[in-house]
């Protein structure tokens, strides 16, 4: 398992979409990436339907589930998904279902700009390190570890905690 520092990693021309049916959420999440990450492009849609027109391939794809009368996980049946997606919502219920999908990250909203700078730094960390599917990267209090997905048994809440059990009977807290 690989270590890495947590340091702030910045690269230029990173594409993110972000969809959300809710225009003033969709504004505000915008704006405070923009304020974390200066070299990114936004785009912006409040349907899957109009992003799947746009045909836009993006490195990072924030992801709001109720979406009118869509659901955000209908993304995964509508395409193949092989960049990371942020699931965004006010229903932190929707986390172990994302988590099933293998998301990247959950937000909620409201969402803090302290919350967004850690999900850009691990978006930056992702793209510098080429983490594939088969892996997870995890934070830890003062380094982030990338994990072989199928070591892993099980995920278990633990407070604000989530206790990772390993099937040679390791566990780590992230």
């Amino acid at each position: 398992m690989e270590y890495i520092q947590k340091s702030v990693y910045r690269m230029k021309n990173f594409d993110i979409v972000v969809i959300d049916d809710d225009q003033q959420s969709l504004n505000k999440l915008s704006s405070m990436i923009l304020s974390v990450e200066k070299e990114c492009i936004i785009h912006r849609f409040k349907s899957l339907i109009t992003y799947q027109a746009d045909e836009i391939r993006p490195e990072a794809l924030f992801l709001d589930i109720d979406l009118n009368e869509e659901h955000g996980f209908d993304l995964y049946a509508m395409e193949d998904v092989d960049f990371p997606v942020i699931v965004i919502s006010g229903h932190t219920e929707y986390a172990v279902t994302g988590y099933e999908y293998n998301i990247f990250d959950f937000l909620v909203k409201p969402f803090s700009l302290a919350r967004i700078r850690v999900v850009m730094e691990k978006l930056n960390l992702y793209r510098k390190t080429e983490i594939k599917k088969d892996k997870l990267l995890v934070s830890l209090a003062d380094s982030y570890r990338i994990i072989e997905i199928s070591g892993i048994i099980k995920l278990e809440a633990d407070g604000k905690y989530t206790k990772i059990v390993f099937d040679d009977g390791s566990v780590i807290m992230s």
